[in-house]
């Protein structure tokens, strides 16, 4: 085996290089928890935020704002990430229509059900022989 002097100038540079790439791989990964972070906080949003068009444009581009600058940035394997962030982002939409389409029908049901009640109301108030067929 080779032997080695840490006193040489050879090791000296290559602590320099690592000690750069360690630097480097750090920025990266704070980078990525911070998009992390403004990826969770806007699929949050995205649950609770009014229904309104110009809302919900807002918040997938926040995200996809997010995305082009991982991309610009040269993440490796970023599909991946974006295809979990889709499926994550499927999940919010969908628990947000089916709570709507539960509070429509909720509404409907309840018109339906006032309508009812007047027409036995009505039933109860007609005269008899107004309600009979001739």
């Amino acid at each position: 085996g080779r032997r080695i002097r840490w006193e040489t100038k050879e090791m000296a540079e290559w602590v320099a290089g690592l000690t750069e790439l360690v630097s480097r791989f750090e920025e990266r990964v704070e980078t990525l928890l911070r998009a992390c972070d403004k990826v969770d906080i806007a699929l949050d949003l995205l649950g609770k935020v009014n229904y309104n068009g110009a809302n919900f444009l807002n918040v997938v581009q926040s995200v996809q704002k997010i995305v082009d600058e991982l991309s610009l940035a040269g993440y490796m394997d970023l599909s991946m990430w974006v295809d979990v962030v889709d499926d994550r982002m499927g999940v919010v939409l969908g628990k947000r229509l089916q709570g709507a389409l539960q509070a429509w029908c909720n509404t409907y049901e309840l018109h339906d059900e006032d309508s009812m009640d007047e027409d036995s109301e009505e039933k109860k108030d007609a005269d008899p022989k107004e309600t009979l067929p001739p």
